[in-house]
């Protein structure tokens, strides 16, 4: 007996989706050349205020569903831009990680679970040690 299945994604849904958000990126890349264009008739130099930004649409929604205090929040918008990295004008995709995996969005890391054993951050050496720092009763 052959058990039937059905599709677990409809593509059409998917496809619809993606062609939202082509439509919600070129509109964003507008906004910002238009900004860029207006900054630089008005006759701000480079580094000079914002020379690109965000759609009005896109700040009104995130004003709608987070307050209005993302407005200052430096933070808030940067994880916008990593969440959606069209956003990015320079094309850099910011990041709260470190290199050496000492520090991510969360603050600093002291311990971490890397293949299969515990590591902690020694000071001196100033690198990765194998070993933990807390004792942990029941945990891996």
């Amino acid at each position: 007996m052959r058990i039937a299945h059905k599709p677990t994604v409809d593509k059409q849904a998917v496809g619809r989706a993606q062609a939202r958000m082509d439509q919600i990126k070129r509109r964003d890349f507008d906004h910002a050349k238009t900004l860029k264009a207006q900054r630089e008739a008005v006759g701000a130099k480079k580094g000079e205020g914002r020379v690109a930004g965000y759609s009005e649409e896109a700040v009104m929604e995130a004003v709608a569903t987070h307050g209005s205090e993302v407005l200052s929040d430096k933070r808030f918008w940067k994880e916008v831009k990593i969440e959606n990295p069209w956003m990015c004008a320079d094309g850099v995709v910011p990041t709260f990680d470190s290199p050496n995996g000492r520090a991510n969005k969360y603050g600093k890391v002291r311990e971490r679970w890397r293949g299969g054993r515990w590591e902690h951050w020694d000071k001196k050496r100033g690198e990765w040690v194998p070993g933990e720092i807390t004792k942990r009763k029941g945990a891996i």
